[in-house]
């Protein structure tokens, strides 16, 4: 039963009316374009109403404000980025990336440590890393939060290392040492943190 003074909305219940944003107020607000509002009633288009309300607006914040991707809804393919050398001192060649591709969640690209080279000792605070060694000898990479751990890694092994980890990457070797690389950061230049107060820790 509809009490008095009361107006069916936009589900055909009763409601106390919902306060109301003008367009003005909306864009300028939320950055939304202006459009009409429709609903399928049955059957039927109807228009609702030319100002969003509230409810309406927050509805549509999120798809709104969001970065617009040109790459939505298609899939690419990209040819790799030139190659840099990173804080820490690896070698970094991007393929997909957030600059490359648009993603939100994911880089996936190209890793070497030249022969004699080592890593500056690091950790990256925010995201995780995943490796394949593709081609090389072997690197020694020590870990832990005295980098008290060292393991070998060869051509076909995985490599994992988890966020926040401190870590340092040693090829004592005469080859380059090449690796396939994954990480949930997608920004082409990853976010890094030097500790160089265990540089010397690593003979």
């Amino acid at each position: 039963m509809r009490l008095a003074g009361q107006k069916p909305w936009l589900d055909g219940v009763a409601h106390s009316p919902p306060a109301r944003l003008t367009v003005a107020e909306a864009v300028l607000k939320f950055g939304l374009t202006h459009q009409l509002l429709f609903r399928t009633c049955g059957g039927r288009a109807r228009r609702v109403c030319s100002h969003p309300t509230v409810e309406m607006v927050s509805a549509m914040t999120n798809q709104a404000t969001q970065p617009k991707n040109p790459y939505a809804g298609t899939a690419k393919v990209v040819s790799g980025s030139g190659s840099h050398v990173a804080q820490q001192g690896s070698v970094y060649r991007s393929g997909l990336s957030a600059q490359s591709v648009g993603s939100t969640m994911l880089w996936l690209g190209t890793i070497s440590l030249p022969a004699g080279r080592r890593t500056s000792a690091h950790r990256h605070e925010g995201h995780e890393t995943a490796l394949l060694m593709t081609s090389g000898q072997e690197i020694e990479i020590w870990s832990g939060s005295k980098l008290e751990r060292c393991e070998l890694v060869r051509p076909g092994d995985y490599l994992f290392i988890p966020a926040g980890v401190p870590h340092v990457a040693v090829n004592r070797s005469p080859e380059d040492a090449e690796f396939l690389g994954a990480r949930n950061d997608p920004a082409a230049n990853e976010s890094v943190v030097l500790m160089p107060e265990l540089d010397e820790i690593v003979p």
